[in-house]
C-alpha cells in the first residue's frame, strides 16, 4: 500500500468515526465534502522521501531556549514518516492556546529549516486539518462515554471543540 493509499483510508476511517458520533450534523458539514477536499491532496501524499518523526509534537514536548528549538521529549509516537505530518500536528495545538498562537509562524520555520528538503508547506494545512478532525472526535467522544475523564481535561477538550469547527468553516467558505 502506498503512503498516500494509507493515509486516505486513515481519513475514510476518522470520517466515519466522524458521522458515527454525528458530528456531521452537529457541526453541519457533508462528510463527502471533507473526504473530497482530503482526496484533492493525493498527488502531494506520494512522496519519495520519508523521514523520522516525532508523532506528538506540541508544546509541551518542545525544548526551547533563546528562541530557537533546542530538542524534543516524549519519543513513544515516532514513526518513518512525512515530517508534514509533524507540523500540521504542532500548529493545531499551537492554535488551542492564545498565548502559544504567536509562536506558530516561529516553530513553523525552525522546523521547516530543520526539513526543507521535504517540501512540506502544502501538505501541513491538510495535516491540521486531519488531527482537528481526530482530535474533536476524540473530546466528543470521551465527554459522552468517559465523563470523569473529560471532566479531568476539560480544559483541553473544551479548546479543541472551540477550535475544530473553525477549521471546518474554512474548509467550507463559512468563515
Amino acid at each position: 500500500m502506498s503512503y498516500a493509499s494509507y493515509i486516505l483510508n486513515e481519513v475514510k476511517l476518522t470520517l466515519k468515526n466522524f458521522s458515527d458520533l454525528k458530528l456531521d450534523e452537529e457541526l453541519s458539514v457533508d462528510t463527502r465534502y471533507l473526504y473530497k477536499w482530503c482526496r484533492g491532496h493525493n498527488p502531494l501524499l506520494n512522496l519519495e522521501e520519508y523521514s523520522l518523526t516525532h508523532g506528538d509534537i506540541r508544546p509541551s514536548n518542545i525544548i526551547v531556549k533563546n528562541r530557537k528549538i533546542k530538542g524534543l521529549i516524549d519519543w513513544e509516537m515516532s514513526c518513518y514518516s512525512d515530517p508534514a505530518q509533524d507540523i500540521g500536528w504542532s500548529l493545531y495545538f499551537f492554535n488551542l492556546y492564545e498565548n502559544l498562537k504567536g509562536s506558530r509562524g516561529f516553530f513553523f520555520s525552525e522546523y521547516w529549516k530543520a526539513c526543507a528538503k521535504y517540501d512540506v508547506e502544502a501538505r501541513v494545512y491538510f495535516y491540521e486539518v486531519i488531527v482537528a478532525l481526530k482530535l474533536y472526535i476524540y473530546a466528543r467522544w470521551t465527554e459522552i462515554n468517559q465523563p470523569e475523564k473529560y471532566a479531568c481535561n476539560k480544559d483541553f477538550f473544551s479548546r479543541v471543540k472551540i477550535a475544530t469547527p473553525k477549521y471546518i468553516e474554512r474548509l467550507t467558505h463559512r468563515d
